[in-house]
């Protein structure tokens, strides 16, 4: 069961109410490639669903005690091995595999000595499906009962 101040986690990342999330979106859809005929209209024949996309907003601020410069840097590192980390809603529904597509990020403000204390940042984050095999099928390799007329040239330059 999932605590109740969580908004969302990623992989090992749990963003809580108090992390400064802004904005949550989800993006899915389905294709469908559109077939041209010689007369009338053309027609769609349905090619399946997209990967879905979720956007996500967050303020962080030093001042709400938010490591701003640690979360940064643990996303970027979880964006540069590309891994596929689970995502879980609050509500403790498993969203399935997404990867970190990318990462904007303002620098807000720093102090002195230039440690970063507000930041904002938004991620962009892909669906991760893995290929499944549907149907296999079986193919024959026939001989052919004339050689090809194609010559090869071994030319070196």
């Amino acid at each position: 069961m999932p605590a109740n101040n969580n908004l969302c986690r990623l992989g090992d990342i749990t963003f809580t109410i108090s992390d400064g999330i802004t904005g949550f979106d989800t993006d899915s859809g389905y294709d469908y490639a559109t077939i041209d005929l010689a007369t009338g209209k053309p027609t769609l024949q349905a090619m399946g669903e997209t990967l879905s996309e979720v956007s996500i907003d967050i303020k962080l601020r030093n001042y709400a005690g938010h490591d701003v410069t640690g979360q940064i840097e643990a996303l970027e590192n979880m964006r540069a091995t590309g891994e596929p980390q689970m995502l879980v809603f609050a509500s403790g529904i498993y969203q399935g595999k997404y990867v970190i597509r990318g990462i904007w990020s303002r620098i807000r403000k720093t102090d002195r000595t230039g440690v970063v204390t507000q930041a904002d940042i938004a991620l962009r984050l892909l669906e991760f499906a893995e290929r499944k095999v549907i149907s296999t099928r079986k193919t024959e390799a026939k001989s052919s009962p004339s050689k090809s007329g194609r010559k090869v040239s071994a030319e070196t330059y």
